[in-house]
């Protein structure tokens, strides 16, 4: 927003989205859902749109042309492997699914069945996009000064002036469509901490008497995305990229110890290979993804670490009492 409209200053365009995302959130998850599906038809309309405007434009019966987007030189594999330990972990949206839980019917049936149809459209999105985007700037890196809005210029190359303001428009409702759910998941997620008094009941799991929302859940959310103002996009990227891989490290490390050192259910057969196998395999390449973060992602993420275990600390008085657990009445429980 901030590119197509300089004269509007950057912490205003973020003041402003963050508040109109917390009003929607507080107003209630059904307005926040049907929204969202109103702005994914727009987007699905836009990248019709771009797709054919892209393969019309550039689409040539070339076996080097059309292969060029997924093949690499030797120098370009540090450059991917170092792109994907932050992307791969950078799009985990889909995974906000299942902080809707407590608002969907028959969620232990619906949710798996809706993170697994998402994975497969988004990736499907994900990979003809950039393709069809390729194919239309192969030598990107040569013409963009400034990559944060490389979309942009190959918007411009594909439609125009038109196609680059449509982009814009499709892109500020992709980001608020973004925005509103995420703050909607963790908004959840603290509610349900401040529920068990993992965090103080007062605040988090306070509801309004007529929205029947998590209203001081999601002040604090909108206050801490005020970190925006002062916080770099590529540093927010690898802080949620350590924090996703501290969680997978350890969710991986836990089937090993609850089903193969517990339990002893992973000892021969179909269990082996995936209460074993795969959890190690996965624990393998989280560790190898670290490698590819940058030094201050890991300084700050080991001092939220660092304060999250210090917090665990006091909650169980030293680790002599368990933690607070979700018991099965609550998690029956709805919000509206």
């Amino acid at each position: 927003m901030h590119e197509a409209f300089p004269n509007i200053p950057m912490p205003v365009i973020i003041c402003t989205t963050i508040a109109v995302v917390s009003i929607m959130n507080i107003l209630g998850i059904k307005l926040v859902s049907s929204m969202n599906m109103l702005i994914i038809s727009m987007q699905i309309v836009f990248i019709a749109v771009f797709l054919f405007l892209s393969f019309k434009t550039n689409f040539v019966l070339d076996t080097d042309a059309l292969l060029a987007p997924i093949t690499l030189t030797a120098d370009q594999m540090p450059g991917l492997f170092a792109g994907a330990a932050v992307l791969c972990l950078a799009f985990l949206g889909f995974d906000a699914i299942s902080t809707m839980a407590e608002e969907t019917k028959d969620a232990r049936s619906t949710l798996p069945k809706a993170i697994i149809y998402t994975v497969f459209i988004a990736g499907a999105l994900f990979i003809i996009i950039s393709y069809s985007a390729h194919l239309s700037y192969p030598l990107w890196q040569d013409f963009i000064p400034n990559t944060d809005i490389a979309s942009l210029a190959v918007m411009e190359k594909v439609g125009g002036a038109m196609m680059a303001s449509s982009f814009i428009t499709a892109y500020v409702i992709g980001v608020f469509a973004s925005a509103m759910t995420s703050q909607a998941s963790i908004v959840r997620i603290f509610y349900a901490m401040g529920r068990d008094g993992v965090l103080p009941r007062s605040v988090f799991a306070y509801l309004h008497p007529k929205l029947n929302t998590p209203v001081y859940s999601i002040i604090f959310v909108a206050i801490a995305s005020l970190l925006s103002l002062v916080l770099s996009l590529s540093m927010v990227a690898s802080m949620i990229s350590f924090g996703a891989l501290i969680a997978f490290t350890f969710v991986n490390l836990s089937v090993i110890k609850h089903f193969y050192i517990d339990r002893k259910e992973a000892l021969d057969g179909k269990k082996f290979i995936t209460c074993l196998i795969m959890p190690s395999i996965g624990v393998i390449l989280t560790l190898w993804l670290w490698t590819s973060l940058d030094k201050e992602a890991f300084t700050v993420g080991l001092c939220w670490l660092a304060a999250g275990a210090f917090y665990l600390t006091l909650l169980t008085h030293g680790f002599r009492r368990r933690p607070p657990a979700i018991s099965d009445d609550e998690t029956n429980m709805i919000i509206n």
